[in-house]
């Protein structure tokens, strides 16, 4: 009895000695915390802060003020793993009421941390992040009249001999479909009175003119580096301008002759030339349409330089058409018999006599119809067809047939 009520005795004396040792480790489970220290708790023992301490969250029962989650934070762009709004025993330099510490991707994140997150996070963004489309200054769909650089995905229309006649209706017509307008031709008075009232039947259209003479070696160079000055890439070509001679050969001036073949031929085709290569540059294709003429299947007496000079045009036209195609560019050749207007000279009683009678075609009539061929991508018509018909019939036509016809038309030779 006795020697079993000593052990009883050495063994509980024994217990506080074993207790009191920090350093060595007592064996104990995890979890078990009978008689154990404060300072050994669970996640105590943690010489680094970025190691984890295993202790729960939250959970600060007999723990430092000095060791509460999220309080060893040497860097302000490393996350403590602090609950937002816990703060339980916080130290005295944090207040209560203080705001949670902000994360660095986070607009409240301190200056030199967000300086840097800001640098590295402009350069990871994507192209498409960089620029978002809500940021981006929209194009104006139409530039304000008056000059100066255009947009670039405006269309525009160039026509030449736009003051009156055909020319007055093709810029009519492509007004309506929204194009804005150059108006090119001799006499400024006429192109500046088309303007303006196109300016009134379509106030949101940029509408230009230039006064030119185009029958000149040196006046596509002209044009074109006009355009280019205003900033205007041309997207449709109209080679309207022409000047009609009835007259033989033989009594036809040099200078006359000079100017028709400039005007018809030289303008037109470096004018195709320039526009084409610009349209190519540009990426963007284009239409180009050339006025020719019936007269080219008929070679009448008095219309041997005005038919010989728009066969050409004829000719070129659509072999031009075939060595644009793979880029975008049409190019249509526009060849009407009589058209009332004031080109042949007529008077305007002839004119409505001759609309009836269906010998001419309006001037509304054949813009409307060239145009439509133009944008379908037809290399060659002739509007009316009444002249459609007639023109296999001019090469069986005798010569002999048309002399009492030249009798008649020799009075109205000039």
């Amino acid at each position: 009895m006795e020697t079993t009520e000593t052990k009883r005795s050495v063994a509980g004396t024994r217990k506080p000695e074993q207790s009191e040792k920090g350093t060595r480790p007592t064996g104990e489970r995890p979890g078990d915390t009978t008689h154990t220290p404060a300072d050994k708790q669970p996640g105590s023992m943690t010489p680094h802060a970025d190691k984890p301490t295993g202790e729960r969250p939250g959970d600060t029962t007999h723990t430092p003020a000095d060791k509460q989650p999220g309080s060893m934070t040497p860097h302000a762009d490393k996350p403590t793993g602090e609950r937002p709004g816990d703060t339980t025993h916080a130290p005295a330099d944090r207040p209560t009421d203080a705001q949670p510490t902000a994360r660095p991707d986070t607009p409240e994140a301190g200056t030199g941390a967000q300086t840097d997150t800001s640098a590295q996070e402009t350069a990871n963004r994507t192209p498409a992040a960089c620029g978002d489309a809500a940021d981006r200054p929209k194009r104006p769909k139409r530039p304000n009249p008056g000059g100066g650089e255009v947009p670039q995905d405006t269309p525009w229309a160039l026509i030449t001999g736009a003051g009156t006649g055909i020319g007055r209706r093709y810029a009519e017509q492509l007004a309506d479909r929204g194009y804005n307008l150059v108006l090119a031709g001799l006499a400024p008075e006429h192109i500046v009175r088309a303007a303006d009232e196109l300016r009134v039947s379509h106030p949101s259209l940029d509408i230009r003119t230039l006064a030119i003479d185009l029958a000149r070696e040196e006046a596509s160079d002209e044009l074109f580096a006009w355009v280019r000055s205003q900033g205007i890439g041309v997207d449709v070509l109209i080679n309207n301008a022409g000047i009609f001679s009835f007259c033989d050969l033989l009594a036809t001036p040099d200078r006359r002759i000079a100017r028709i073949i400039l005007l018809h031929d030289l303008t037109a085709t470096l004018n195709c030339r320039h526009f084409a290569a610009d349209m190519v540059r540009r990426g963007r294709g284009g239409y180009i349409l050339n006025m020719s003429s019936f007269s080219l299947w008929m070679p009448f007496p008095g219309l041997s330089l005005y038919s010989a000079s728009k066969a050409y045009l004829r000719s070129f036209s659509v072999a031009f058409a075939r060595e644009v195609r793979e880029h975008g560019i049409r190019v249509t050749a526009v060849c009407p018999a009589g058209v009332a207007t004031d080109l042949y000279g007529l008077p305007p009683r002839w004119q409505r006599i001759g609309l009836r009678l269906g010998v001419l075609i309006s001037a509304e009539s054949c813009a409307r119809r060239g145009l439509r061929a133009l944008f379908r991508g037809r290399r060659c018509i002739v509007p009316d067809w009444w002249n459609r018909i007639w023109i296999p019939l001019c090469k069986l036509l005798p010569t002999g047939a048309l002399r009492p016809l030249r009798r008649h038309t020799m009075k109205f030779q000039k």
